[in-house]
């Protein structure tokens, strides 16, 4: 009695996988291929939040008499943030006109399609 003992794949079926794992590669690459610019959005959503903060405890340290940095420019208030990479992104001076003893910020992200505005609170010499 003879059996043929077949193992392994045919030429067909190695084919069909390769295509499949294809089309599949294409779909996922054109889906996730877009999500740059939002993302950096995002990221500079975060990052213009961080500098809200930073600046707001920055002033509440100069309120209770401890070290604080001066903060008048956006530049500066940017200086407050630790573990950002400068070069990701774009902090300057709005257009916007800001409320009394705030000033007025825009953060971008170099892969973002979207500038953020804040009021970030400035802090002088006096607190005032």
């Amino acid at each position: 009695m003879n059996k043929k003992i077949c193992r392994g794949y045919s030429m067909i079926e190695m084919l069909i996988v390769v295509l499949v794992i294809g089309i599949l590669s294409g779909i996922s690459f054109t889906t996730f291929g877009n999500l740059s610019p939002s993302s950096g959005d995002a990221a500079a959503n975060s990052v213009a939040g961080a500098l809200v903060a930073a600046a707001a405890n920055n002033r509440a340290k100069c309120e209770m008499g401890d070290a604080f940095t001066v903060v008048t420019t956006c530049a500066l208030a940017q200086s407050l943030l630790q573990n950002v990479s400068a070069s990701d992104f774009t902090v300057a001076t709005g257009a916007a006109t800001p409320p009394a003893g705030y000033m007025n910020c825009t953060v971008r992200h170099s892969r973002g399609s979207t500038t953020i505005s804040v009021n970030v609170r400035s802090t002088t010499a006096t607190c005032t």
